[in-house]
């Protein structure tokens, strides 16, 4: 279970292990869009063993957007070993 941190800063990480089949940009810009004024895109990578997305939320907890992030990245189709990190609990994007 997600514990509930809404009065410190709260940040989420996305990482993508199989080759993405769009530009990192574009899921960051979809994030964003969704994110709002509660939250931001901050930075990400690519390396030889994948990608990272990295959000920090500014209003709420970073678990009430677990399902947001959820799906959209479903409706972008990302690899099926995407996971979502919150507070070090590790979460994959296909149940």
């Amino acid at each position: 279970m997600i514990e509930n941190t809404s009065d410190k800063e709260q940040f989420i990480d996305i990482y993508f292990y199989s080759k993405l089949g769009m530009g990192r940009n574009a899921i960051e810009d979809d994030l964003d869009e969704i994110l709002a004024d509660k939250g931001e895109v901050i930075g990400g990578g690519s390396g030889p063993s994948g990608s990272n997305i990295d959000i920090e939320i500014y209003e709420g907890s970073a678990a009430d957007f677990l399902g947001l992030i959820r799906t959209a990245l479903k409706k972008l189709e990302v690899p099926d070993d995407t996971i979502i990190v919150i507070n070090q609990e590790r979460f994959q994007v296909y149940e």
